[in-house]
């Protein structure tokens, strides 16, 4: 640095050099966050890979064993459906955790349940679920026959998928039209439930949830209705994966996990 130089940083007011300092210091946080996204995301695969890994070779001694027949699958399909998720979050910076996405599907007023036809053909639709304390265990209910039950019959394997709080918007900053929003998806298995405890409790979990003034009228509505109500128990298979896209009162966008 020359004389003139330094006796213009020298003269410069404290304030000004600050603000230097701090501008020179956002892109390294960016930075750090990003790299941080990555190193977590890298240890979500690696994680998947060996579980993956292990039931591969669990997999592979129950064939030698004859316990399956060759070229059966024993639970690998969740880890790919795992591998995959995690691989296909294009935008890491929007990426929310597991909890923050259970949050999200107790609060939507509905979740789209992806059921997999007997012919392979996809069949989605809106649903009412509620879940047990620690959402692992997601109920709907239905009528005794119908497309639901016949799918899940042939496929249990279904997605969940969860929007709230989804708000058309002009970007503060730049103008663009965008949506603010927060999403969850999950996997799971689906299942009929034939226990009449577990039903009436999974009908209990659902009213609780959409008409918690009413369930002095639930006993008398279960005894009515019961014989003719089916039950299906969705049990996730991975922790849901979360997404937020949602500006703060700067119009900055909230990344990487950020609240306000």
């Amino acid at each position: 640095m020359d004389s003139g130089a330094l006796s213009e940083s020298l003269m410069r007011p404290a304030s000004t050099v600050s603000d230097i300092i701090l501008c020179s210091a956002v892109p390294q946080r960016q930075k750090n966050a990003e790299n941080a996204a990555v190193m977590e995301r890298n240890r979500k695969i690696n994680a998947v890979q060996e579980a993956y890994n292990k039931d591969v070779a669990e997999n592979e001694m129950l064939q030698r064993q004859r316990i399956v027949g060759k070229g059966a699958v024993v639970r690998t399909n969740y880890f790919t459906f795992a591998l995959k998720t995690i691989v296909k979050m294009r935008k890491v910076s929007r990426e929310m955790p597991a909890e923050w996405a259970l949050e999200v599907m107790r609060k939507a007023p509905y979740i789209t349940v992806s059921f997999i036809r007997k012919d392979g053909s996809a069949y989605g639709l809106p649903l009412s679920l509620a879940s047990a304390e620690d959402g692992r265990v997601w109920y709907f209910h239905c009528a005794q026959e119908g497309e639901k039950l016949e799918a899940i019959e042939a496929h249990p394997e279904v997605c969940l998928s969860a929007v709230s709080k989804c708000s058309p918007t002009v970007g503060p900053k730049d103008g663009s039209f965008t949506l603010q929003y927060r999403s969850a998806v999950a996997f799971g298995r689906a299942e009929q439930v034939f226990d009449e405890e577990e039903k009436i409790r999974a009908l209990r979990l659902i009213c609780e949830r959409f008409l918690p003034r009413h369930m002095d009228a639930f006993d008398e509505s279960v005894r009515r209705s019961l014989h003719r109500t089916a039950v299906v128990r969705i049990t996730l298979t991975e922790p849901p994966t979360g997404k937020r896209k949602q500006y703060d009162r700067e119009g900055e966008e909230m990344k990487y996990g950020r609240m306000e």
